[in-house]
């Protein structure tokens, strides 16, 4: 999790002292003996609020570990401090990088391959995604709101690919998610809440209490995902599968779904028990029965 941040223009006195005090009672929990701890400095252009869009072709991550943690493999196992975060590091540049609580704010990182580097806590709002790999990478807490996910172009394979990544409290609010793909991640409590959701794959997903609340979705693929405890409500969704996905305890008080590509409900193969319908019953029709 992010405990605090500053920014400030330190292009005058670069050794400047940025204090940071954290008083949030769950931040300090968090920062226990045995849980990793950071400082993470962002070398970045001015920010604009609020954030243009991949308007920044580079930035330079440094990032201090103050108290070690579990061992943690090889995701995020690289120091990349030395490198240009952006469109010159090259396609295989970011892969297995440490970029733990990077302000990546409006950085171009189209195409770039981070495949198994570690976002924990990084601000993507803004940023160019298109092509972007995090396969096998953590994105927890990551807010990714504005972010451009692909180039819009109809049959354009350029989404970006976050499969089977680690992205708990992922956030994408009111932002028009275009052909990524989130296959086989675990994204209990992401918030997409307000966004266009198009082309997207969240197949065999964790989203357990994840918040969907006033998305548009496109030909959503939802299959065999987990959306134990999610907010599904007030959805306009066209085409979009919830074939075997767990809606137990998810609301979606308030949608409309058309049928699937096959011409079925999307609710006949989904899992229902306390469930609440788009009228605000409950259904219980898949509940576990006794004996």
């Amino acid at each position: 999790m992010l405990a605090e941040k500053s920014t400030a223009d330190v292009s005058g006195a670069p050794d400047e002292r940025v204090p940071l005090t954290i008083s949030d009672p769950a931040a300090l929990a968090a920062m226990r003996d045995g849980n990793r701890i950071v400082v993470t400095a962002t070398q970045h252009i001015p920010l604009t609020q609020p954030p243009a869009v991949a308007a920044a072709p580079r930035a330079y991550v440094a990032v201090k570990e103050v108290q070690p943690g579990p061992k943690r493999g090889r995701v995020g196992s690289v120091n990349c401090s030395a490198r240009e975060i952006g469109v010159r590091a090259g396609l295989p540049g970011l892969q297995f990088c440490d970029l733990v609580g990077a302000l990546l704010t409006s950085v171009q990182l189209g195409g770039l391959d981070a495949r198994m580097a570690d976002l924990t806590g990084g601000d993507l709002r803004g940023a160019g995604l298109k092509s972007f790999k995090l396969d096998g990478g953590r994105a927890g807490g990551v807010d990714a709101s504005g972010a451009v996910f692909s180039s819009g172009i109809h049959g354009q394979p350029d989404g970006a690919t976050m499969i089977a990544a680690t992205a708990p409290g992922f956030t994408a609010r009111s932002t028009l998610i275009d052909e990524p793909s989130f296959f086989s991640s675990s994204m209990n409590r992401a918030d997409f809440t307000g966004s266009t959701i198009s082309g997207v794959s969240f197949g065999g997903v964790a989203l357990n209490g994840a918040r969907f609340s006033g998305t548009t979705l496109l030909h959503v693929d939802f299959g065999v995902s987990q959306l134990v405890g999610a907010k599904v409500d007030h959805i306009n969704a066209s085409v979009t599968s919830l074939f075997f996905a767990d809606l137990t305890r998810a609301t979606l008080l308030g949608s409309s779904f058309t049928t699937e590509e096959s011409r079925e409900d999307p609710l006949r193969f989904a899992i229902l028990c306390r469930t609440q319908s788009y009228g605000g019953r409950l259904i219980n029709r898949d509940c576990p029965r006794a004996g």
